[in-house]
């Protein structure tokens, strides 16, 4: 399947940098998750991984 039909989701749970990036690259697209009661733990890191991503090109 061609990456650019695939959706990658919860991307936002894995706050790992380098496998945001390597997935980014791969040409699917990220889907990262919203506030949500059950994963507060990463719901605050979602801004800045998103900021990095596009800052990396992958806007």
């Amino acid at each position: 399947m061609a990456p650019e039909r695939v959706l990658l989701g919860r991307l936002g749970r894995s706050p790992d940098p380098v496998e945001q990036r390597e997935a980014a690259r791969s040409g699917a697209f990220l889907v990262c998750d919203g506030p949500s009661r059950a994963h507060h733990a990463t719901d605050w890191r979602l801004p800045d991984q998103l900021t990095a991503l596009a800052e990396a090109g992958f806007g």
